[in-house]
């Protein structure tokens, strides 16, 4: 039966659909999904249950029945998929061997520093999982030669029901599956509904992006809070782990067996010359170093590592005597200060509030309830302005894709993985910090609209390519969160500078079209001349000076 749209057409028949766009045959959808590699799986019945919402009715090895549902929308087609009977849900493949008219696909994605809009031949399988974006875009986006429009095909999921870490694209046998786990967490006892499949078409991969993330947001998939920025939070800001990473180098130059000296070692080792940068004296050299350069900054990020265990987040005393000394210096000549903060790493914390594989502790589990509660201490130590405390400003949430992922985990609360695991550890951070201190800021890599609520920053993440394509990391990065996020989200920039000098200033000069300018260091770019720190610091000036005026008019 054929159904037909503005945009596109459907053939529905008894084993599935076909997607038709600009009168062509894109995709052969197979309507069957396999979960848990359940055989001999037999279509039953087949019914057209109303003029745009099709169902079919199966038998497999492992459930006693699953109902498959296709509703065809103006813009969108959504399929989902019911398992009756009991079991875990392991590894499922959605639309299982579907066939295709389709050249290639674009992965809305950063897997490596400096890639830009990687793009695939559909012979190739490819790996959607928690990489740079935390969690990235679930979908992928699918041309066809010599037709003007593409193919978005993304992962639909209900609130709270994150529990997987990854959408793949997997090719076999000149066929394709759309890929995710379960890993066995989610116990079935009478019906359960996986998460569903959302297609549809566009003009370009903004268009397929806008139409992912405005489904969520549209229909109650997750939650589109108003952001109302305060003023510091628009910077400029300084992050000290550029010029962190220049002790490292430095090491590197004077130790000619340095390399020898690494092989083998774990990278908190081998960089632990940057770390140990993180303490007071070096920072009092870099804000130096910027008010000599004429920099104008707001803020300041004290980046890895000023706390003492990664897990406990207390101040290493060694490196920072006085730490609410410092900040309240900072806050005196009118900078905030925001603390770094390593995800998940459990260094220096009981059993009791971790996560567990073969009985060893390997990261914080968030759903332990005297994790939480040593949170709200922590947080509370950090932030607040009581004596004894910090007087923070807010948290930089990095490395949020080290997380405990796979089989055989023991985590607090059953059920909860994956995805939905690290939902749950930023909601901790972000509720609790605007609790104690409202205009607290929370920036994230988090690529994604169910992760908007607890974002106040989106952050492209590091670049120091020399591939020397920072401009187009900037677009790329760009696009994806406030795709993602929405239009109105603040993007941090983040360093997002070149190994070399043209690359650098291409950077400097445009960083300010996509979102707030953050230097990473002024050791970091030695090379430049100081005709292009004049030419940085008028940048950062007049930036400043445009969000000045956007408050005061």
């Amino acid at each position: 039966m054929l159904i037909k749209k503005e945009k596109f057409c459907v053939d529905v028949y008894n084993e599935g659909f076909n997607l038709i766009s600009e009168g062509e045959e894109v995709f052969f959808f197979n309507v069957k999904t396999t979960v848990n590699d359940d055989e001999n799986e037999k279509i039953e019945s087949f019914e057209h249950m109303s003029e745009n919402t099709f169902q079919w009715v199966s038998k497999s090895s492992i459930w006693d029945k699953k109902i498959y549902t296709l509703i065809i929308e103006e813009e969108n087609l959504i399929y989902s998929v019911k398992v009756h009977g009991s079991g875990k849900p392991g590894k499922v493949m959605y639309l299982n061997e579907s066939d295709f008219n389709t050249s290639g696909y674009y992965l809305p994605a950063i897997h490596g520093e400096g890639e830009v809009n990687p793009h695939y031949l559909m012979t190739k399988s490819c790996i959607n999982d928690l990489m740079f974006l935390t969690p990235p875009p679930l979908c992928y986006i699918f041309d066809m030669e010599q037709n003007p429009m593409i193919t978005g095909v993304g992962l639909l999921t209900e609130k709270g029901k994150y529990n997987f870490d990854y959408f793949n694209y997997e090719y076999k046998d000149n066929r394709c599956s759309f890929v995710t786990d379960f890993y066995e967490y989610t116990k079935v006892c009478g019906e359960f509904e996986l998460p569903s499949i959302i297609v549809n078409v566009g003009k370009n991969e903004e268009d397929i992006l806008r139409k992912y993330a405005d489904y969520h947001y549209v229909h109650g998939y997750c939650n589109k809070d108003e952001k109302k920025p305060f003023k510091w939070w628009y910077g400029p800001l300084f992050c000290g782990w550029g010029d962190q990473w220049v002790c490292l180098t430095k090491k590197q130059e004077k130790d000619i067996n340095w390399a020898e000296q690494i092989e083998g070692k774990p990278v908190e080792e081998i960089i632990s010359s940057a770390l140990d940068a993180s303490n007071e004296n070096e920072y009092r050299k870099m804000l130096n170093s910027c008010k000599e350069k004429d920099i104008t900054i707001t803020a300041v990020i004290i980046d890895d590592k000023w706390q003492k265990e990664y897990g406990t987040l207390e101040a290493d005393t060694n490196k920072w005597p006085d730490m609410r000394k410092f900040i309240d210096e900072c806050h005196s000549k009118g900078l905030k200060v925001k603390l770094w903060v390593k995800l998940w790493n459990c260094e220096g914390l009981p059993d009791e509030e971790c996560v567990l594989k073969d009985g060893k502790a390997i990261y914080v589990d968030p759903t332990s309830p005297e994790y939480i509660k040593r949170l709200e201490k922590s947080l509370y130590r950090l932030l607040s302005n009581d004596e004894g405390c910090y007087n923070a400003d807010g948290f930089k949430l990095d490395f949020a894709n080290v997380m405990p992922l796979g089989e055989g985990l023991q985590i607090h609360e059953k059920g909860v993985y994956g995805i939905e695991l690290l939902k749950r550890l930023l909601s901790l951070f972000y509720k609790i910090s605007k609790q104690i201190k409202p205009d607290a800021l929370i920036s994230t890599s988090c690529a994604h609209p169910y992760f908007r609520e607890v974002t106040d920053m989106f952050r492209l993440h590091d670049y120091y390519a020399a591939s020397n394509n920072g401009f187009s990391n900037l677009q790329a990065r760009t696009m994806l969160g406030t795709t993602m996020l929405g239009d109105d989200i603040l993007v941090d920039t983040d360093g997002m500078s070149g190994a070399r000098r043209r690359d650098a200033m291409l950077g400097f000069r445009n960083c300010t079209k996509f979102g707030i300018p953050d230097l990473y260091g002024v050791e970091l770019f030695s090379f430049l001349s100081d005709d292009d720190w004049k030419e940085v610091s008028e940048i950062y000036k007049n930036y400043h000076d445009s969000i000045d005026k956007k408050f005061n008019d």
